[in-house]
């Protein structure tokens, strides 16, 4: 395998990673306050960020805050 094929299939390796980790984490918001989780999460991803975590880290948890936004506006639709 030369590079180009590695770092093709590395990134699509963690993309999946990613939405697994997001689909994990929306199924988690379904039973819980979606609108708590976001905002843990939101901390967790500063604080690991402030503390040079890896950035594959926090880019993983960065698609699970995105699925738990996206449930919880789902549990909680803007009010016309």
């Amino acid at each position: 395998m030369d590079e180009k094929m590695m770092q093709q299939l590395f990134a699509e390796m963690i993309e999946c990673t990613g939405e697994a980790i997001g689909l994990v984490a929306s199924g988690f918001a379904r039973h819980s306050d979606a609108a708590r989780l976001t905002e843990d999460l939101r901390a967790v991803i500063q604080a690991a960020a402030a503390l040079h975590r890896p950035t594959l880290a926090i880019r993983l948890a960065t698609y699970a805050l995105a699925a738990v936004e996206a449930e919880s506006r789902l549990q909680n639709p803007p009010k016309h």
